[in-house]
């Protein structure tokens, strides 16, 4: 059962996860899942209306402590304060919390196909790029984004090529996008944010309107906790296309990751 939930921490995090799930109203059974032709473990309550497989509980608690506790007001003052003090984020006391209790309940996936896509001016560049050089911008070169400062360049790819592509599309008539679909092999523990309309995930969530580009300032200090505890990655729904999840990795290997496809030459139209 403990096998079936993906846990990075097997032990430690089941624990945790069932302390925090009322015995009065939940029981543990099992139910044969039709799609995958098996028996599996659920979590149903009692009066057996409502039943969750138990290798999604992670899924649905991932952030619980996290969130739960933190209104609109909390994550506002937070902003409110990254905006005066971008690097101080750890002398509020919202942002300390985050910090504490940010390495619980992490996602554990692999094997998913997920989509990178990079552009490129034909003016200067008109050879497609390479397997190696769609992994990321080099240290120090790529601009700042949602979860990474200036100069760090992370691995942002996306479930949906589609999406993968729209993200950095641009009018520039100049630009042709390569697209490569990788599978990840390698099983890495990652911060589920795709699961949550809580005020956090909310302000980590806004579409870049401003010139200073400070609808990053709150998800740029969350993915700062993340990268300190060695969390590799984090999962959040795409801003323009809410139904595709995104994937950031902070922290791989090239070889956890198999190329399926590679397109190239592709153009905004």
């Amino acid at each position: 059962m403990v096998n079936a939930m993906s846990l990075v921490n097997k032990d430690q995090d089941a624990k945790y996860i069932f302390s925090k799930i009322p015995k009065d109203d939940y029981q543990i059974s099992q139910s044969f899942d039709d799609d995958r032709k098996e028996l599996e473990f659920v979590l149903a309550d009692k009066e057996n209306i409502k039943s969750i497989p138990v290798r999604d509980i992670p899924r649905v608690l991932a952030v619980t402590d996290i969130v739960t506790s933190l209104t609109a007001k909390d994550v506002f003052n937070l902003y409110r304060h990254l905006v005066e003090f971008p690097m101080l984020g750890l002398e509020h006391p919202v942002g300390r919390k985050i910090f504490d209790k940010i390495n619980m309940n992490l996602i554990k996936v692999e094997k998913l196909n997920l989509f990178r896509a990079r552009s490129r001016d034909i003016k200067t560049r008109k050879l497609p790029f390479t397997d190696i050089e769609m992994f990321k911008a080099p240290h120090g070169v790529s601009s700042q984004g949602r979860f990474n400062f200036f100069g760090q360049g992370e691995l942002y790819t996306c479930d949906t090529k589609e999406v993968a592509l729209s993200e950095i599309v641009s009018d520039n008539p100049n630009l042709r996008y390569d697209i490569i679909e990788w599978q990840l092999m390698q099983p890495v523990g990652l911060l589920d944010l795709s699961d949550s309309e809580s005020p956090l995930v909310q302000y980590c969530s806004f579409e870049k309107k401003t010139p200073n580009r400070q609808e990053y300032l709150l998800p740029n200090f969350l993915a700062q906790c993340a990268k300190y505890y060695g969390i590799y990655g984090i999962i959040y729904k795409s801003v323009a296309h809410p139904y595709a999840l995104n994937y950031v990795f902070f922290d791989y290997e090239q070889r956890w990751f198999n190329t399926v496809d590679m397109e190239i030459d592709k153009t905004c139209n």
